[in-house]
């Protein structure tokens, strides 16, 4: 799963570098202070329309969606995720997951940036990637874990992200959990300055 994610990454990457070849990349770190970011998971759609792809839709990590709020490069983030994953033929599973936390955000090399950060994690049901079992049953569990976090910067305003994270925790009647939740989504990410600060 991880090696299918990194060659869908790098084919949408690809296109989409070609298609803004001709932007100045000195902007597109160019940002106000203070801006917000919202993510949306596009893997489930890209499953879909990737031809030959046998990967499970379904199986697109916890979160359906990301919030981050910087200022300057510090970032409170936050994350929602909600899925029924079938268990059987009659019954199904309800995975919910939220992360809120702290993340550092440097560019490194022109359109590219990486971060890390600390989460903490409230969780029912498993974190929905392939092999993941039910780690947490109805009553759910909680933990921390570092996250760390690859973005590409198509133009100013819109980026694509992946990230992974170190979980330990545990669950209130399934004990200790130490697992790795690894890069399965891929984000396509909106930057939102406060009171249009973009410079033109």
């Amino acid at each position: 799963m991880i090696k299918k994610t990194i060659i869908t990454l790098g084919v949408v990457l690809g296109f989409v570098g070609a298609a803004f070849a001709q932007t100045d990349s000195t902007d597109f770190y160019d940002l106000p202070r203070k801006y917000r970011v919202v993510g949306l998971n596009t893997t489930p759609l890209l499953a879909q329309l990737v031809p030959f792809n046998r990967t499970n839709p379904q199986l697109s990590g916890p979160y359906v969606m990301t919030y981050r709020s910087f200022t300057g490069r510090n970032a409170f983030r936050f994350g929602l995720g909600m899925n029924l994953s079938e268990v059987d033929s009659n019954n199904g599973t309800l995975n919910l997951n939220m992360r809120f936390g702290w993340q550092r955000k440097k560019s490194f090399y022109e359109r590219w940036s990486y971060g890390f950060g600390l989460d903490f994690f409230i969780v029912t049901g498993g974190f929905n990637t392939v092999g993941s079992q039910r780690e947490f049953d109805e009553d759910g569990g909680f933990g921390l874990g570092p996250v760390w976090e690859m973005e590409y910067a198509i133009n100013k305003r819109v980026r694509l992200s992946i990230e992974s994270t170190l979980f330990l925790g545990g669950g209130f009647d399934t004990g200790a959990v130490f697992t790795f939740i690894p890069p399965v989504a891929l984000y396509l990410n909106f930057v939102i300055p406060k009171r249009n600060r973009f410079k033109r």
